[in-house]
């Protein structure tokens, strides 16, 4: 096996957005699990009537009630580093995949982190 095809396969989105997940998983599990008790300290989520609607009517109220509502499982062990994973990985394949589309030739999903 010549060390191009090594690359390319290591390289291949099949491999390498697992192992960006995987990583990133790791790192936020390892340094970041108290930053995500902290951060849902921090957060009250109320669900009642009132309290959505008047959240809701805000400018970017929808956005708020949606993180919000996340945050209030950042208490449970690897709720945090899993949900923030999800994101960055979510983030990284769509940022590849419109650098794709730009330059469909050049493999650039490295280049979505």
């Amino acid at each position: 096996m010549t060390s191009h095809s090594l690359f390319s396969r290591l390289t291949s989105p099949a491999v390498f957005w697992p192992t960006v997940f995987v990583a990133l998983f790791w790192g936020l599990q390892r340094y970041g699990a108290f930053h995500f008790l902290y951060i849902e300290q921090e957060q009250l989520f109320l669900y009642s009537r009132s309290y959505l609607l008047s959240v809701g009517m805000q400018p970017a109220g929808a956005v708020r009630l949606l993180t919000e509502y996340g945050i209030q499982f950042f208490v449970h062990p690897y709720a945090g580093a899993l949900s923030m994973s999800v994101l960055f990985t979510g983030i990284g394949l769509l940022t590849a995949a419109i650098l794709k589309r730009a330059a469909p030739s050049v493999p650039l999903y490295p280049s979505g982190l």
